[in-house]
């Protein structure tokens, strides 16, 4: 099975304990529908330490939007500086072959795009 990619753009430092809890289960849906999702938060902290790499952890991301077929925006907790970084970049560059969704943590996707 070939599953579109989609880049899930979440807060995260704010409260990193929830917001990882949040992104697994939104992987976990993402991935039910039949996305392949990708959630930077969770990973790129193992192998980059944000605060001192900050901008290279920035390039890296924006790297991954390029390769995603849909964005799926999470706003419940409003949009964080690097959500708006994230969010312009796919608006710019990627606006003619990336689908953004603007979506609440508690709104499922289902099969191939959002309900």
């Amino acid at each position: 099975m070939n599953r579109p990619l989609v880049y899930l753009c979440h807060p995260f430092a704010t409260d990193p304990t929830e917001n990882t809890q949040r992104l697994r289960r939104l992987c976990r849906q993402a991935l039910a529908a039949g996305y392949l999702p990708i959630a930077p938060p969770l990973y790129l902290p193992t192998f980059i330490n944000e605060a001192t790499e900050g901008e290279e952890a920035m390039a890296l991301r924006l790297q991954l939007v390029g390769l995603c077929q849909e964005m799926w925006v999470f706003t419940d907790n409003g949009l964080s500086e690097d959500m708006c970084r994230e969010l312009k970049v796919a608006q710019g560059w990627f606006d003619a072959t990336l689908r953004i969704h603007f979506l609440s943590d508690r709104q499922l996707p289902d099969s191939r795009g959002v309900r």
